[in-house]
């Protein structure tokens, strides 16, 4: 509205008005003020319309403000959540290229100071993807990343996947992934942008190759153990066999003592090997549960080198061997474990012996090398004309129950357990061990020990007339033992001897029974370790304590199945005198309850 037509509207009403007629000047007043209001009314009305289309204006822009901020605030957070993708991945990666597949391009999103100056930040992808496989991969892998390094090929590797990669060994760098990322596609699904990184995987590959190893060492470790036990199937029914089977021929030959004699012979044979073999399996068990320790004494080396002829002598003239040994050894007196040096010396020397052939030869030589002015390295060789062993079986002889054959293809008996005895013991002893041989020519051992020199120790032992002299006729033994069969064996055992003897079914009852009787009563005890109600160290330990002394200190020997060293420790921390392992021979039964009566 144009609002400068009232003024003159408004004179000219004055004028045309004065010229008809004359006004008083209230009317005039009036007129003036009705024309003001006019006015006034207009340009509120103006103003306000103003002010309308300026407030939606306003809030138009306000929209427009809070859209933006919203934008704004949507990218910072994508910003964000780009950066810290980045930040995640190139902790992971070392390096990220975008790579645009059609235009053969590619750009560094990041990457460590090396690979820039190698590959530069931005170019051609061919050229630098061709650099990169034949500078920073092995010779061995260059085959297999110039195929993933071939932009022609990624179409194929990525037409099914969104994510394709590729293992390689960096010739600085050790073991690298490659990860091809398809970022986008044509409408055809064809990966046209690429995202390339690398990433070094060392310490990954080296867990993976020691899970594999142990996974192979385990499965190999079963492998073993079922070759172990299909070889005891064979091994034990052996001498079980012969047991049973000549048991059956005595009851039919009572009438033929001759007979008699060589069947019992060779029943007791077969028994000395089936305790070898239960030996064998108890002592490799204990040593890898570590309860084999190393027991230091004096040891003289000259009557295991004087003695070998006579301990093998039956084995060489069945066999016909030409057996020989020289012993070069100036100071025989040294400190060690004997067990342990003559479980190597005897082990080694009777492998050479049954596995060499009729009429073969056998050679045992021990040396000694001076180390200091008290120590020096005592080597044992024992060189043979065998059967030999294949370089296969020589990788993995000291491997618990490994048999390179089994008794029936070698008709040699064992375990496969006596080598890894032997290695352990070596170890043990801080010595070496070296083996040579070639299938069908013969093998050749050789273990050398440092061990220091000793001085002779006078050692007080009876002698055989000593015990002999010590009268066991008539002697009463009390025989504490749970098994009736272990017990009437003992029991004939001491007869024979001219002993008599009571028993006790476990250790309480021994107990009560030693207290019923008087004093001096019984000569000895034989204690059974376990037993139901009391065990035998119990019950020696309450023997110990008893108020009669002559009761207290009778002579306790622990005969038992518990054969080891540890076995022996335990009895005679119990306070026991002496410890024997069944089965006991009766010689050594005998003599043991010899040297402990009236000492």
């Amino acid at each position: 509205m144009n609002i400068s037509i009232f003024p003159r509207v408004f004179l000219a009403a004055i004028q045309a008005s004065g010229n008809a007629v004359s006004i008083t000047a209230l009317e005039v007043i009036f007129i003036v003020l009705a024309f003001l209001f006019a006015v006034s009314v207009v340009l509120l009305w103006v103003f306000l319309k103003k002010a309308r289309r300026d407030a939606l204006e306003a809030q138009k822009k306000n929209e427009e403000i809070s859209a933006l901020n919203k934008e704004l605030s949507e990218y910072q957070q994508e910003i964000d959540a780009q950066i810290s993708v980045i930040d995640a991945i190139s902790g992971k990666y070392f390096c990220a290229y975008i790579v645009d597949v059609d235009k053969n391009y590619f750009k560094e999103i990041f990457a460590t100071p090396n690979m820039s100056k190698l590959l530069g930040t931005e170019g051609d992808a061919s050229k630098a993807l061709e650099l990169a496989w034949k500078k920073m991969v092995v010779p061995a892998d260059q085959d297999v990343m110039q195929k993933l390094h071939d932009i022609s090929n990624w179409e194929s590797y990525l037409s099914n996947t969104d994510i394709y990669t590729c293992e390689y060994r960096g010739i600085t760098s050790g073991w690298s992934r490659s990860n091809l990322f398809a970022s986008e596609r044509d409408k055809d699904g064809r990966a046209v942008k690429v995202v390339y990184t690398i990433e070094e995987i060392h310490k990954q590959k080296e867990l993976e190759e020691k899970l594999i190893k142990a996974r192979d060492e385990a499965e190999e470790a079963n492998r073993s153990k079922s070759r172990f036990l299909f070889n005891m199937s064979h091994d034990i029914r052996t001498p079980m066999n012969a047991i049973l089977g000549f048991s059956n021929l005595m009851e039919r030959e009572l009438n033929s003592p001759e007979l008699l004699s060589d069947h019992l012979s060779k029943i007791r044979e077969a028994g000395t090997y089936l305790l070898s073999l239960i030996d064998n399996i108890l002592d490799m068990a204990r040593i890898e549960n570590g309860k084999i320790s190393l027991k230091t004494d004096v040891l003289d080396l000259r009557p295991m080198g004087s003695n070998l002829k006579d301990l093998f002598e039956r084995d060489v003239k069945a066999k016909k061997l030409e057996f020989t040994s020289s012993f070069n050894i100036i100071h025989p007196l040294v400190y060690t474990d004997e067990v342990k040096v003559r479980e190597i010396t005897t082990n080694i020397i009777s492998n050479a012996i049954k596995y060499t052939p009729e009429g073969g030869k056998v050679h045992v030589d021990f040396t000694e090398t001076p180390i200091s002015p008290d120590r020096a390295n005592y080597t044992l060789t024992v060189a043979d004309t065998g059967i030999g062993m294949s370089e296969e079986f020589l990788d993995r002889i000291f491997d618990s129950f490994a048999r390179e054959r089994n008794t029936t293809e070698s008709g040699v008996s064992g375990t496969g357990l006596g080598m890894a005895i032997v290695k352990k013991f070596t170890e043990m002893l801080g010595g070496t061990i070296n083996i040579e041989s070639t299938l069908g020519v013969g093998t050749t051992v050789t273990v050398t020990l440092p061990h220091h020199f000793a001085e002779a120790v006078e050692k007080p032992v009876l002698s055989a007339a000593d015990k002999e002299a010590i009268d066991l006729e008539g002697r009463r033994i009390l025989v504490a033992e749970d098994n009736d069969l272990n017990a009437e064996i003992t029991a004939a055992v001491l007869k024979a001897a001219g002993m008599e003897s009571e028993r006790a079914a476990d250790g309480r009852q021994c107990v009560e029974m030693l207290d019923a009787a008087p004093a001096g009563y019984y000569d000895l005890i034989l204690m059974d370790i376990q037993m139901p109600e009391m065990n035998g160290y119990e019950a020696a330990k309450v023997i110990r304590n008893n108020e009669n002394y002559k009761k207290a200190s009778i002579p306790i020997i622990a005969m038992t199945a518990n054969a080891f060293e540890s076995d022996r420790h335990d009895a005679i921390m119990a306070g026991m005198d002496g410890h024997l392992a069944k089965p006991v021979d009766a010689v050594k039964l005998t003599a043991t309850i010899a040297e402990n009566i009236n000492i």
